[in-house]
């Protein structure tokens, strides 16, 4: 995945990933970012 951020400088961002059994949660917190999934990633 690609992250993109006018102000990279003074970005950040805090992710956890919560196991759920067959699931899994991922709260994310940030400052605004432009996220693009790469093709490589498209098919997953």
């Amino acid at each position: 995945m690609g992250l993109q951020s006018e102000h990279a400088a003074d970005s950040w961002v805090n992710q956890r990933n919560i196991s759920l059994g067959e699931m899994t949660a991922y709260p994310l917190e940030c400052d605004p970012l432009t996220f693009r999934r790469t093709p490589k990633l498209i098919p997953k």
